[in-house]
């Protein structure tokens, strides 16, 4: 407020009330007004409590504190004026301990944590003195650093001899299963594929060439057979004890059906020679010769074994699906090839550029199968339109009587194919169909999935054509739970005596996703809603209509928001063309490796009445994705959540989310940072602030220190049992994160 508007204001007063009696009053008044003027500016400072006229006759002071007022109050300290002390220190580190997480351990809790770490530190030193002295025993034994002898064979004799007799009994085994009766009928399948053909051609190529790329056409076999014929040929040669074969799949519902497959075919059970292995789940053992996971994985052992010791042949399968991953992984393994010559790579895929992959791997040599040919009718928008009689609105619609709406809808950029259409002339390029169409294609909009459209084409369908089951594809899971729940409230879909709905997405449990390989009951139809999931590495053998929206996410990256974009966009001519066994009981620890894993993926859990709201430090409040277990779950018991991923679609999702406690934050996320105050903790850059006693602080420094030396003794010294040598670190650790007090 300038002067001469405060003279104004004042000189109004002055009129209205006449309280002017000399200038002395005018002064007091005058400083009285410009107390109230500059507080109320100040109290739109941030941080600032601003303070509230106090209230009671016998106030001594006006602008009384939060706490002020009431009869006779003086408004806080310093005579009614308040708690307006922004440039105090002493308040801004009240303030900030006000925003901090206490940490409340109870002295039972402080003083057997405090025992079992002293206990470890008594023990480690006694076990370093008896090492120390103790004498070298002598024979084949060597004592290793922790104290157990090792025992060495004399020769490699025995070596080879356990691998004879595992080569031969794995020879024998197979021999067994050939003459089977199921394996007679498997066999008479497998060679009426294409792949069957160029079995000789493979193998001889492997064998002679270090880098192999093999192109084949959709339902030819490749994915099924080409390691098979590798681990028949190596168990017939008397290799299988050497032979380990991985191959990667780019989506882990193929990794699980793909291994099944090959199992089935084999005449054997799961998890036997033929395994899987994916993100929190495998089936394998140690006779496991053929394991089938996903890229992250093999990223994943990569970073454990850079050599890949034990693998004999590495197929990474679909390698066309450019990603952050598949391409990384490529870029590894052509600088592993020179420091592994006995490895062999193949690199298979449906759609591929051979000669670009060709030329990467400095020309390697390339082999093509074709596909088997099926007798395929494509009907296109426009014969759907025609078919169905559909009729499409225009996407102004339903937005009369909302001209703001409609004007933005208007402004908004549209997509290129819409604009293509617009510019075409319909009725010319569409005379031979009815007018009814010829509007409906008018109004279509690119940018937006008509639901009504699907499900108009699935009944239609399900009323006109011959039996089997429809494969729809769609863009994401919010697509496919509203067009779930338009077919299950549709008269003649919604009847499950007749229909058997599924959805399938890449977030869904795997049980759930092998449902959809199933064949339904007789007379009862089956209708799977997926995204692009199942275009890749798997075959829903009793499909015979697709439904194609024509679209698909696609991962882009926001390097200002830090987040993956995963927004819908037109799939490609060739992609066109191509159509939890294992928990834990114990919660508290398994949350606390999966916090050791995702750090510093990590999300606030804040309680907003009923509800929960998320918080990350990059781009603020998030939700969780709603194919997540989690997202039905209004409170959560603990206070943090980490997370595997974010995506940003509608909004910006988290996935695979956990909940946590503080304990797990504290002993296994990041580096531990003092806080300016000096009274606590502060982890990821002063994002998360942590407060306790001295005492509690130091424990738990003391204990995070102890855990991270005994991990890193782990990762120098693989044969340490930290059973003996860490037990008082690790029940400890153990002992503070069961004392978690959770709250609902």
């Amino acid at each position: 407020m300038s002067l001469r508007s405060f003279g104004a204001n004042y000189i109004y007063c002055y009129h209205c009330y006449h309280s002017l009696s000399s200038p002395i009053s005018l002064a007091r008044r005058f400083s009285a007004s410009q107390l109230r003027i500059s507080a109320r500016a100040m109290s739109y400072r941030p941080n600032f409590q601003g303070g509230r006229r106090g209230g009671g006759p016998n106030s001594r002071g006006r602008g009384g504190a939060r706490r002020g007022g009431g009869g006779g109050g003086g408004g806080g300290r310093g005579g009614g004026r308040g708690e307006q002390r922004w440039w105090d220190p002493v308040w801004r580190a009240e303030r900030l301990r006000q925003q901090q997480a206490e940490i409340r351990m109870s002295t039972e809790i402080e003083r057997r944590v405090g025992n079992l770490l002293n206990s470890s530190e008594s023990q480690g030193s006694l076990t370093s003195i008896d090492s120390s002295v103790a004498p070298s025993q002598g024979g084949k034994g060597k004592p290793s650093s922790s104290g157990v002898n090792i025992i060495k064979p004399d020769s490699l004799s025995e070596i080879d001899s356990a691998k004879d007799n595992l080569s031969l009994e794995l020879k024998q085994t197979q021999e067994k299963m050939k003459v089977s009766d199921s394996s007679r009928a498997m066999r008479s399948f497998r060679e009426k594929l294409p792949a069957f053909k160029v079995k000789s051609e493979f193998l001889k190529a492997v064998a002679e060439n270090q880098v192999l790329v093999v192109s084949g056409e959709t339902g030819c076999g490749k994915t099924t057979q080409l390691p098979q014929f590798i681990l028949e040929n190596e168990i017939s040669c008397l290799r299988g004890a050497d032979c380990g074969i991985m191959c990667t799949q780019p989506r882990r519902i193929s990794a699980i059906s793909v291994a099944a497959r090959i199992a089935s075919e084999r005449g054997e059970s799961l998890g036997e020679t033929v395994g899987y292995q994916i993100r929190l789940e495998a089936k394998r053992s140690a006779q496991t010769r053929l394991l089938f996971c996903t890229t992250g994985v093999l990223l994943r052992r990569l970073v454990q074994d850079p050599k890949l010791a034990g693998v004999s042949h590495l197929l990474v399968d679909e390698i066309h699906e450019r990603g952050m991953n598949e391409d990384f992984l490529l870029i590894i393994l052509r600088d592993l090839l020179p420091r592994r010559p006995d490895l062999r790579l193949i690199l298979m895929s449906a759609t591929i550029n051979a000669d670009l992959f060709s030329k990467y791997f400095g020309n390697a040599p390339t082999i093509h199968i074709r596909g088997l040919t099926f007798p395929v009718a494509e009907s296109f928008l426009e014969d759907v339109l025609e078919k169905t009689r559909f009729s499409i609105k225009s996407e102004f619609d339903n937005f009369e009587g909302n001209s703001r709406r409609r004007r933005r809808q208007q402004d908004s950029k549209k997509d290129p194919l819409t604009e293509l259409f617009e510019d075409a002339d319909i009725d010319s390029q569409y005379k031979n169909y009815s007018v009814s169409t010829r509007k409906s294609l008018e109004a279509w909009s690119g940018s937006q999935l008509d639901l009504g459209l699907v499900e108009a084409t699935i009944e239609y369908i399900c009323r006109h054509e011959g039996d089997g089951a429809i494969l729809v594809f769609l863009t994401g899971w919010d697509d496919i739970s509203k067009l779930l729940d338009k077919v299950k409230a549709n008269n003649f879909l919604g009847d499950p005596s007749k229909f058997l709905v599924l959805p399938l997405h890449g977030s869904m449990p795997t049980s759930n996703q092998r449902e959809i390989f199933d064949r339904p009951p007789p007379n009862k139809r089956k209708i799977v809603l997926a995204t692009n999931i199942a275009e890749s590495s798997i075959t829903i053998d009793d499909v015979v209509y697709v439904i194609d929206c024509g679209k698909a996410k696609e991962t882009s990256y926001d390097a200002l928001n830090k987040l993956a974009c995963l927004l819908p966009s037109w799939i490609s001519k060739a992609s066109a063309h191509q159509a939890y066994n294992q928990y834990s009981h114990d919660l508290e620890m398994v949350s606390a490796i999966l916090c050791a894993g995702l750090y510093p993926n990590v999300v606030q859990c804040k309680r907003r009445g009923k509800r929960t709201a998320f918080f990350t430090k990059e781009v603020g409040k998030v939700d969780i994705h709603p194919a997540s277990v989690n997202a039905g779950v209004h409170l959560f018991p603990l206070p943090y959540m980490v997370y595997s991923e974010k995506v940003k679609t509608t909004s910006i999702y988290i996935r695979d989310s956990t909940n946590i406690s503080d304990y797990a934050l504290l002993l296994f996320g990041g580096n531990l940072i003092p806080s300016k105050t000096g009274e606590g903790i502060e982890m990821l850059g002063g994002y998360l602030h942590f407060s306790a006693s001295k005492s509690v602080l130091e424990l738990i420094r003391k204990l995070r220190t102890e855990l991270d030396k005994l991990l890193n003794r782990k990762i120098e010294e693989p044969g340490l049992d930290i059973s003996m040598e860490g037990k008082g670190v690790v029940a400890a650790a153990v002992e503070l994160l069961h004392s978690q007090t959770i709250h609902y």
